[in-house]
Parts: C-alpha cells; sequence; structure tokens
C-alpha cells in the first residue's frame, strides 16, 4: 500500500491502530517521501554519511511556494491544502528530510500565522524548531503565501557546510579551508520527473522482494506527530 502524504489531517484517526495492522497482516507500506529520492538531497545525505563535514552542528530547511498557483485552472480555495494548511502539505516534506537527514528529532519550539494575504484561514507560513537527538538543531521554513518559489536546505557542520537548492539546480559543500565541491547541475524539471520515477521504482522493489520500505506507516506517524504538535503549539 502506498500512501501519499499527509498521512492524514484528522486527528482523530486511530493511526496507531492502522499501522498495527499493517504489522500484523506483513502490508508493506509506504509513504509519500519524494524528495529523499532528489539527486541533491540523496547526494547530501551520502556527504553526511562520509563525514565530509564532521558532526552536524544546525540545518536549515526551508519552502515557499504560492498556492493560488500550483495546480492552473483551479480554486485553490476548494483544494485541499486550503484545509490541511502548509504545515501538513510542505511539512510532510521539510520535516521527513530533516529527520532523514540529521536523525531523530522532538520539537522544541513553533509558530505560524493564517494564510489571509491569499484569503484562507488556514496556516500559511510557519518556522518549526526541532532537537535532533545527535545534538544538533534544526529549523524548518514553511510558506505557500509567497510568490517566488524557494526550495532546498543548509547543513553546517564542525568541517564544512553543505547546501542543496532546488530552483538553481545545484548542491554543493565546501570546507572551512576554502575546498569547494560541486555536484552534479541537474535541470529541475527532469530532475522532479526522475525523483518521482525512483520512489515508485523503490516501493515495488520492496513489494517484489519483500523488502522493508524506506519509510513505512510508523516512521510517517512520527513526522506526522511532530506536525499536528507544530500546528496546535504555533497558534496565534
Amino acid at each position: 500500500t502506498f500512501i501519499e502524504k499527509p498521512l492524514t489531517n484528522k486527528a482523530s484517526d486511530d493511526m496507531d491502530y492502522l499501522v498495527y495492522l499493517a504489522a500484523r497482516n506483513k502490508v508493506i507500506t509506504m509513504v509519500g517521501c519524494n524528495l529523499r529520492y532528489h539527486a541533491g538531497p540523496a547526494t547530501i545525505k551520502r556527504w553526511l554519511e562520509d563525514k565530509d563535514i564532521g558532526d552536524v552542528l544546525y540545518g536549515r530547511f526551508y519552502t515557499d511556494s504560492y498556492l493560488p498557483v500550483w495546480v492552473p485552472g483551479r480554486d485553490y480555495k476548494t483544494s485541499y491544502v486550503a484545509e490541511t494548511g502548509v504545515i501538513l502539505d510542505a511539512g510532510s516534506h521539510e520535516v521527513d528530510l530533516a529527520l532523514w537527514l540529521l536523525g531523530p528529532a522532538k520539537l522544541k519550539a513553533a509558530i505560524w500565522r493564517p494564510a489571509d494575504s491569499i484569503g484562507l484561514d488556514c496556516d500559511g507560513l510557519a518556522e518549526l524548531v526541532l532537537a535532533h537527538e545527535s545534538g544538533a538543531i534544526s529549523t524548518v521554513h514553511l510558506s505557500f503565501v509567497q510568490p517566488l518559489h524557494d526550495r532546498g536546505c543548509y547543513i553546517a557542520g564542525t568541517k564544512g557546510v553543505l547546501e542543496w537548492n532546488w530552483d538553481y539546480g545545484a548542491y554543493s559543500w565546501k570546507n572551512w579551508k576554502g575546498y569547494w565541491n560541486d555536484g552534479d547541475d541537474f535541470d529541475s524539471e527532469a530532475e522532479a520527473d526522475m525523483m518521482y520515477r525512483s520512489e515508485i521504482a523503490a516501493f515495488l522493489n520492496c513489494v517484489e522482494n519483500n523488502k522493508p520500505p524506506p519509510n513505512p506507516l510508523a516512521n510517517a506517524m512520527i513526522v506526522l506527530n511532530i506536525l499536528r504538535e507544530a500546528k496546535e503549539a504555533g497558534k496565534p
């Protein structure tokens, strides 16, 4: 069973029971985590595992977009995102990416404001602060009220920094001595297509070979709980 994110937007759903049923019946489940299959984050993951920047100190994950132009020709005020808000929607990606790259974390602070600039009451702009078990700190910036699109991450360590930007089509790392290592530049549209193809291929491979998926229901629940906590803690 492949489920798109967000896993759910209703706090009353008994998701723990669903996780139990999937485990009891040995159903392979995977929740959408397509950013893990993008060349930029995937390369940063490898650089982190190779300790290219030493121990991680902090990370910055960000996404800015404009909901009215997400789906041309459709009234954005009637979309599901107008109900879930930016935290449950975009946050499902960025928080998952933060945990995947920097490890388990707990929410330490959150603040959000309504998307009133585009006529909605849901959260349209949010800032989250995470404390990772490794000792690293990360911040997550989420917005769908900014006309200029921007997405990526910045991770600083004891020996250097890593950067990825979706729109510039580039990812890189540099150390404190000035050495710079660029990853391969990519076409953002072509990479987005390949990202989704790779995600589905990975899921099908797990099904065909009865292998544990990279983001099963139990993992997605961890992300969802952080997002729900942020929505509650960050209320204006």
